[in-house]
């Protein structure tokens, strides 16, 4: 029974933790580094191995972190200090800004053009300050989806939980995190049993369990909710 109340205590623990995560939205979801590379190594004479060229001048070669909306949120050196800091409005506004590391790839991980001060989306290009596309859709909608009519909406005006990395889909990012999330705490549920079962520490148990159904879960709901 001491057993079983660790349990449940474990996964009311997991649960509440991964609630508030969800109710606060993607774009409060804790910045990961990563190894995408804010800029790109160029093929022009004869670079030493971190020369990198941005918009023809010579930088020093950077990283970028991003959040769970996929914004890049922390800039990166080679020693693995930040350098740079980034903070956005729903629509991509860049908010006091720190750093002076040369980065165009900002809101959703897109490029920003710093002449037109829109963001470049494929198809369109997106103008932060309005929350709206540049241009018209070429999509002409459906009927029973009203929002997939206006032909200049971002997000279906909800950039928190949706993003349109091609100009004409809306991904609703929450819907994949949901999916993850119930996977993750089926598959901690069952990690903690069956190490509970074999004599296997339960904690570890329900670890590995959690990343294999958060992975699996993600997985099943990447088929995107697109409109």
């Amino acid at each position: 029974m001491a057993t079983l109340a660790a349990i449940v205590t474990m996964a009311a623990r997991i649960l509440s933790l991964l609630l508030s995560l969800l109710m606060a939205g993607p774009m409060s979801w804790p910045a990961f580094a990563l190894t995408r590379s804010l800029t790109h190594l160029t093929t022009a004479g004869s670079p030493g191995p971190t020369s990198i060229l941005v918009n023809g001048v010579a930088a020093a070669r950077a990283w970028c972190g991003y959040d769970g909306h996929g914004n890049v949120r922390f800039g990166l050196n080679d020693e693995g200090v930040i350098s740079d800091r980034y903070t956005y409005d729903a629509f991509g506004v860049v908010i006091e800004p720190s750093g002076s590391t040369p980065n165009s790839h900002l809101y959703c991980g897109e490029r920003f053009d710093q002449d037109l001060g829109l963001y470049y989306l494929r198809a369109r290009y997106l103008n932060p300050n309005s929350g709206r596309f540049w241009t018209m859709d070429g999509f002409e909608g459906t009927q029973t989806d009203p929002l997939s009519l206006h032909k200049y909406l971002y997000a279906h005006a909800d950039p928190v939980n949706g993003v349109d990395s091609t100009g004409h889909n809306t991904d609703y990012i929450s819907f994949n995190i949901s999916t993850a999330i119930a996977g993750g705490l089926a598959g901690a549920t069952y990690g903690a049993y069956s190490a509970q079962r074999t004599g296997r520490n339960i904690w570890a148990g329900a670890a590995i369990g959690f990343g294999a159904g958060f992975v699996g879960g993600g997985v099943f709901g990447a088929v995107p909710a697109a409109v």
